[in-house]
């Protein structure tokens, strides 16, 4: 990985061994563990230390890192490069995952620092435009993804546009480098990762589906992530019933259905509505 390819991204604005594993949590849900991984602490000149809370982390971005797996670890260890992400994800059989901030700290890599403070960034080892990524990969991803998802109350959605001027307005979401918005016109950025050989429908599969197991027991709590609609029947239709808001909080009562390439749960909200509604607009509460 070469210093020229991400000098310019950090914009104007360890409690473990180095190496260690972290290992798996315990399931607090049907899946959301975090999976095992590697600690490797980035420079600390090339983050912003930080406290976080998890719900000011409204984000994940996924870039490609245009060069290997341990030369992106490296580089992001040398204190001359001024970037870094959270996560660096192996592009082998095995998908390895490389752990480099902890989640409260703020990574150095959209290119827009409200972006920045209000995101995760994941790297990946290989080139845009041109790396063939494992089903490994896609896999380590997505599970680390649904595990901060639960923590962290992201909706595993992803817009197709360019996303919101303001990194604060909307619900967040799941978004490619190329989505961050140019900080000085709010438009496209000039960058492209991850690119046409990133497969956003399997690895949206591995997010939102079920793939990876369910996400979610009979009898848990749960909270709405966006603003989504409770429907009398798992399907789309003419059934919509009420439409909640973000932060309502409910109990799951029966599912899951697998109907129009969603993922339904017929939940009882506090609020007295019952329904079904779409899983990727809901979190776990058991975390």
């Amino acid at each position: 990985m070469t210093p020229s390819r991400r000098q310019f991204l950090q914009s104007a604005g360890s409690a473990a061994v180095a190496g260690a594993l972290i290992s798996a949590s315990n399931p607090a849900t049907a899946y959301s563990s975090q999976p095992d991984m590697r600690w490797e602490p980035a420079d600390d000149s090339n983050y912003t230390e930080a406290s976080r809370s998890p719900s000011e982390i409204r984000w994940i971005i996924i870039h490609v890192a245009e060069g290997s797996y341990e030369g992106t670890i490296d580089w992001f260890q040398n204190p001359d490069a001024n970037v870094s992400a959270h996560y660096v994800i192996e592009n082998d059989s095995g998908g390895e995952i490389t752990k480099m901030l902890n989640r409260g700290d703020i990574g150095w890599h959209a290119g827009n620092s409200d972006y920045n403070d209000t995101s995760i960034g994941f790297e990946h080892e290989g080139y845009t435009d041109e790396t063939t990524f494992t089903d490994a990969l896609y896999k380590s991803t997505a599970e680390t993804i649904r595990y901060l998802a639960d923590k962290c109350n992201i909706p595993l959605y992803r817009p197709s546009d360019v996303a919101p001027c303001n990194a604060y307005d909307g619900a967040g979401g799941i978004i490619g480098h190329r989505q961050v918005p140019d900080p000085d016109d709010c438009g496209w950025n000039d960058h492209t990762d991850p690119g046409s050989t990133w497969e956003w429908d399997k690895f949206l599969n591995y997010v939102q589906g079920t793939k990876l197991g369910v996400r979610f027991d009979i009898g848990e709590e749960v909270v709405t992530t966006a603003e989504v609609n409770v429907r009398s029947e798992p399907d789309i239709g003419d059934n919509v019933i009420h439409t909640n808001p973000i932060g309502e909080h409910g109990y799951v009562k029966d599912g899951y259905v697998t109907e129009d390439g969603y993922t339904w749960w017929k939940i009882e909200y506090n609020n007295g509505v019952t329904g079904w509604s779409v899983d990727r607009f809901h979190a776990s509460e058991a975390i």
